[in-house]
């Protein structure tokens, strides 16, 4: 069974990590906006649908976690490997 609490907590990560994050729990849920919608403002809808819904959204904070894992490893790979980028080769004008 899921509570308000673990709604409201997977809500708020979603608010924090993803852009249109109802209509992107939507479309992975394969449901309406509107009934993502209720689900998160605590509205009343079937449990099996609830269930589909707060997996959806755990699934996309994991895709995003991996996403943004993945730039910052990336990033470092670039700067690391680039000798435009290494503080040893920045010369500041004086």
């Amino acid at each position: 069974m899921i509570d308000e609490e673990d709604i409201r907590q997977l809500k708020t990560q979603l608010e924090r990590r993803v852009e249109s994050y109802v209509s992107r729990v939507a479309a992975k849920a394969d449901m309406s906006r509107a009934t993502v919608s209720k689900f998160f403002n605590f509205k009343p809808i079937r449990s099996f649908n609830a269930h589909k819904i707060f997996d959806a959204g755990l699934e996309l904070l994991t895709e995003e976690a991996e996403q943004r894992q993945n730039r910052l490893e990336k990033s470092r790979q670039i700067l690391e490997n680039n000798p435009a980028f290494s503080q040893s080769s920045l010369k500041f004008p004086q």
